[in-house]
């Protein structure tokens, strides 16, 4: 094969990396359309690894060389090169290949730099694509000799679904290290299922007196992924912790997430919290109480709708509720009408486009969305919870995590896990093909807990990258 012909496909191995990277993190991610992605990869992939197998040549040569064994300075280039080392078939090259990645974590452990954490990335995702044996003795050593780096192995091994000895995990070894490594290891154990509670409890048993909670508190970046791992395991005292640890929060990132696992759990009683906040701060939390699912959440979204300030967060909101994609209309198509409606003191959605304050001179249609709920609320009051405009039960879980990825689909996996009250041991930037093969594994024990058929109400079809309605 020419080196002409080699580079092109470096160029393209390179750009579907970073084109995968970007996708993941978008809220709607059609896993169709990221499985022909990944095919594509694999495919490049393979041709530069057989290349290198027969004639080894340098195929990042152009990209810059790093200060580890001349290996690529760019994150694409890098994960181009050591994914193609790690793929060969020479036994000795991959384990080479391994300890390169190794060196290249540790130095990255050591630095601030955007451009070397993006390495690290690069390398992780190595890593976690593309296991084996080789990689599997590096991480471990590299556990034992670079305490630095274990954050970073652990958010490896919870993507690998690696098997990790219990003894590096357990309470006595967690306390006093990192924030960073507690956060690691306890987002690994909460995806295992071999898990048990009491690792969990540890971490938010102060909270789960609603009196209590005052002292000692765990700090969020471990206590998040605790309470994850008590609410999927269905532990009672965790949803308690959880309304507790809501109310202490100050962070306001931190209280975003501890909100979303109150939206995934489902609790009715705690509604009304996700309304306070979504009345605070709709761009999140109108999302959050479409999260939940709901009944209550659809005279929220509509009233949001009417809005013009909220008109926006609403309807994607809307679109994650009932699978209903709002159609849009001119903001001032009935400007004529907006002073008769200030000088009555109504509420109207008409408004200059600087009122706005975004320029934007289309909304999304409110009157859409009551029609349509006027005419199917009598079936939505059969099923307690929804998604997409479908019961909220294991088989349309299901079918939603093999059709979506992104945010939205790992919303889906954690609200599968916490019905089936068992992690599904899958990361959640794992290919595709990997998590399909989860699903599959995990697919009759969905089916034997669920109580009803998969049921859509009218619900709009999805295809592509992006479906929201303001996605």
């Amino acid at each position: 094969m020419s080196n002409w012909v080699l580079e092109r496909f470096a160029l393209m191995a390179r750009q579907l990396y970073r084109q995968r990277q970007s996708w993941q993190d978008e809220v709607w991610l059609s896993l169709d359309a990221l499985s022909g992605l990944e095919r594509r990869l694999q495919v490049y992939l393979h041709a530069l690894t057989r290349a290198r197998d027969n004639q080894p040549a340098d195929i990042s040569a152009d990209e810059g060389q790093g200060g580890i064994e001349g290996l690529p300075d760019r994150d694409d280039a890098l994960f181009v090169d050591l994914a193609c080392r790690m793929r060969g078939t020479d036994p000795n090259a991959r384990r080479e290949a391994a300890g390169l990645a190794c060196a290249c974590l540790k130095e990255a452990a050591h630095s601030e730099n955007d451009k070397v954490r993006a390495s690290q990335r690069a390398i992780a995702a190595v890593f976690s694509l593309f296991p084996c044996e080789a990689s599997k003795q590096a991480l471990e050593e590299l556990y034992g000799d670079a305490p630095e780096t274990r954050a970073a192995i652990f958010d490896i091994w919870t993507e690998q679904g690696a098997d990790v000895a219990v003894g590096l995990i357990n309470q006595a070894e967690l306390q006093g290290q990192s924030l960073d490594l507690q956060r690691a290891a306890i987002s690994y154990a909460a995806s295992r299922p071999e898990m048990g509670l009491d690792m969990f409890r540890f971490y938010y048993r102060s909270l789960g007196h609603a009196q209590g909670g005052t002292a000692a508190r765990t700090p969020a970046s471990a206590l998040i992924p605790a309470l994850r791992g008590g609410l999927v395991r269905g532990d009672e005292q965790a949803p308690v912790a959880l309304r507790r640890a809501i109310e202490l929060e100050e962070d306001r990132a931190s209280l975003i997430e501890l909100l979303r696992l109150l939206a995934l759990h489902g609790d009715a009683s705690l509604y009304p919290v996700l309304r306070q906040f979504a009345s605070a701060e709709p761009e999140q939390g109108l999302a959050l109480i479409a999260l939940s699912g709901h009944f209550a959440a659809v005279s929220d979204l509509l009233e949001a709708l009417h809005q013009p300030r909220t008109n926006a967060a609403a309807a994607s909101a809307w679109f994650r509720l009932t699978g209903q994609r709002l159609a849009q209309r001119p903001r001032l198509s009935v400007v004529g009408e907006a002073e008769s409606a200030r000088t009555a003191g109504e509420d109207t959605l008409v408004e200059t486009a600087s009122e706005a304050g975004d320029g934007a001179d289309v909304i999304f249609d409110a009157e859409q969305a009551e029609t349509w709920w006027a005419e199917n609320q009598a079936q939505w009051r059969e099923y307690p919870r929804w998604m997409l405009g479908r019961p909220l039960e294991p088989s349309t879980l299901l079918a939603l995590a093999r059709e979506w990825g992104g945010a939205f689909g790992r919303d889906v996996m954690d609200l599968l896990a916490m019905q089936q009250r068992r992690p599904l041991a899958v990361g959640s930037y794992a290919l595709v093909s990997t998590r399909l093969s989860v699903l599959e594994g995990g697919q009759a024990e969905a089916f034997d807990t669920a109580k009803a058929p998969d049921k859509a109400v009218r619900s709009t079809s999805t295809t592509g990258r992006g479906a929201g309605a303001s996605a």
